[in-house]
């Protein structure tokens, strides 16, 4: 297996077979992306954990979690500097971009700066968004617009 390269795009997957040179393509089904909106700052390691239960969520649904606002501190970026804050803010709108849904985590009926400009750009490009309360349990109540 380690001498296989895999490209995966949207439609299709191919397999380079570096021994004999050759490409294998085969059929993929393309998993539905949902780009997870929840709050980091504040308690950020409480809402760090919090948002990989969401992502866990979303995964146990079938779908394909994205959580930039997780993806990025895990890397090293620092949410705490202005400069880097501001780059990673820039990354998860463009990951933004990419995604079929928005799926919005609201606990204790706090949405952030950060979360209101996620939603305000999910609609300009007409990405389909839900909203879920966070309820006692780990439990999420799905909120009707």
């Amino acid at each position: 297996m380690d001498n296989l390269i895999i490209d995966i795009s949207v439609r299709k997957c191919e397999c380079f077979n570096k021994n004999n040179n050759s490409f294998k393509t085969t059929a993929q089904k393309t998993l539905e992306k949902v780009y997870v909106v929840s709050r980091l700052k504040g308690d950020i390691k409480n809402n760090i954990e919090l948002t990989k239960k969401y992502c866990r969520f979303v995964d146990s649904i079938g779908k394909m979690p994205i959580a930039s606002h997780i993806m990025y501190p895990a890397m090293g970026f620092d949410d705490t500097n202005p400069f880097e804050r501001e780059r990673c803010r820039i990354y998860g709108l463009e990951l933004l971009k990419f995604c079929d849904a928005v799926y919005c985590f609201i606990k204790d009926g706090v949405v952030s700066t950060g979360m209101r400009e996620e939603i305000r750009v999910a609609k300009e490009l007409n990405i389909p968004i839900k909203y879920f309360r966070v309820l006692e349990g780990g439990c999420y109540a799905s909120i009707t617009q």
